[in-house]
């Protein structure tokens, strides 16, 4: 009997056909992360920063910038992240559903990550290998790290969208498109983007641990004071750019001229107010005189 061919299991009287082999090659096809690929991940701290563990994922990701594949550890600038990245799944099953997070855990920096994290992409119900058919919950953001708050990690979990279904002999999981709830929900959670947690996301609707991983890091350039203002983000007064801590520091001045003007304006408007009620008394009392002379006159 060939045991890596086939495995004759007794149960219940009964026998029950395994292709024992056959699994274990798919299982082994099924597991094209790289080890070394796993250990850079812990070498970079994702592992334990945003999760607990990660051996390796039953699928791989390739995020490709402007023809540069990423490779996990890549170090990129910000100028070269601006555009969306094309991302492949391999091996994508054509009946399945994933979802994709991208996720900087650095927020607003790795020593001190305030606001871990701040998530700049979210794609839900991708079908198959159809990453443009998915559906976007949260826009995607470049990377941009503030100035001097080294380098950030950018982060992208894929998840397989499943459910639990139950047949006459085992419990198994099914393919799953999200309900409408779930994705208006999910815009609303996003919405913020910062202070939040991928993997608490994912666990809370069911999507369980990440069956992919990828990551690059990148540090400030230029290009990150544009993708700043675009977010209406305002990094704190240690992060800020030349620019701008140049841009706060000359508002602070407007506002401060602005106000010492109202200040002026107020008081020479109280000044010529005042101005005002003496020559209106000094009027009046000349008036007064004047009435009571002629008065005097009618009496004489």
């Amino acid at each position: 009997m060939d045991f890596f061919k086939r495995l004759f299991v007794s149960c219940g009287g009964g026998a029950m056909l395994f292709e024992n082999g056959i699994d274990e090659a798919k299982e082994t096809v099924q597991r094209p992360l790289a080890v070394a690929d796993a250990n850079v991940l812990e070498r970079l701290g994702v592992v334990p920063d945003l999760l607990a563990s990660f051996a390796g994922g039953i699928a791989t990701l390739t995020v490709t910038y402007g023809g540069r594949a990423v490779k996990t550890g890549d170090e990129l600038a910000p100028a070269a992240t601006k555009m969306e990245p094309t991302i492949e799944i391999t091996p994508a099953e054509e009946d399945a559903f994933y979802t994709l997070v991208m996720t900087d855990p650095d927020a607003p920096c790795r020593e001190n990550p305030l606001y871990r994290e701040f998530v700049h992409w979210v794609v839900c119900d991708i079908p198959g290998a159809k990453f443009d058919k998915g559906l976007t919950v949260a826009p995607y953001v470049c990377a941009s790290p503030p100035h001097k708050s080294g380098k950030h990690r950018y982060v992208f979990l894929l998840f397989k969208q499943e459910r639990k279904a139950l047949n006459d002999y085992y419990e198994s999981r099914v393919p799953m498109r999200m309900e409408i709830s779930v994705l208006k929900a999910a815009r609303k959670h996003f919405k913020p983007r910062g202070g939040l947690s991928a993997i608490d996301w994912a666990a809370e609707i069911g999507l369980g641990e990440p069956i992919a991983v990828e990551c690059y890091e990148a540090k400030w350039d230029e290009s990150c004071d544009e993708a700043h203002e675009a977010l209406a983000f305002v990094p704190p007064d240690e992060y800020k750019s030349p620019k701008q801590a140049a841009a706060a520091a000359a508002a602070t001045e407007a506002q401060e001229h602005g106000h010492d003007e109202k200040k002026e304006h107020d008081h020479v408007d109280g000044h010529d107010a005042y101005d005002c009620c003496e020559h209106g008394l000094d009027e009046k009392k000349e008036e007064h005189s004047h009435s009571h002379g002629n008065d005097e006159t009618s009496t004489i």
